[in-house]
């Protein structure tokens, strides 16, 4: 009778972990697909080329992908973005930037589209703000 309630205990914690495990494994409604969520590349945009590599370590489950990056504007001008990081469950990416030609510090807002082949969002400066759009260059 021992040995049978042993089986039964074993059993059971047998089915919670299978549970568990089948529970972590399913898609969550919301999520961006995965090609949408693999940004670094380069994309093109209106204020030039720019090319975004994600960082290092980054566990595949993560809320928030962070990443850097730069974009050359025009001969001699080219910007370098610091910090950023983008949220898998909102496809948002926020990052601060530096534009060594003018010596001034920005931030940028943009958003995934859902078929995770445009950003779209806006720019900020000391000396002014705007939209800024990137295509996937593929």
């Amino acid at each position: 009778m021992k040995y049978v309630r042993k089986a039964t205990k074993f059993a059971a914690l047998g089915l919670v972990v299978a549970g568990l495990v089948l529970l972590a494994l399913r898609p969550v409604r919301g999520d961006p697909p995965k090609e949408a969520a693999n940004l670094e590349g380069t994309w093109d945009s209106d204020w030039g080329p720019v090319t975004l590599i994600l960082g290092e370590a980054t566990p595949e489950d993560a809320k928030w992908i962070p990443f850097v990056g730069y974009w050359k504007q025009d001969t001699g001008k080219r910007g370098l973005i610091k910090e950023g990081t983008f949220g898998r469950q909102t496809r948002k990416m926020v990052f601060s930037y530096y534009q060594d030609w003018n010596k001034q510090d920005g931030r940028a807002e943009l958003t995934l589209a859902a078929d995770g082949k445009k950003l779209s969002g806006t720019w900020k400066l000391q000396d002014g703000e705007g939209t800024w759009e990137m295509t996937r260059n593929k």
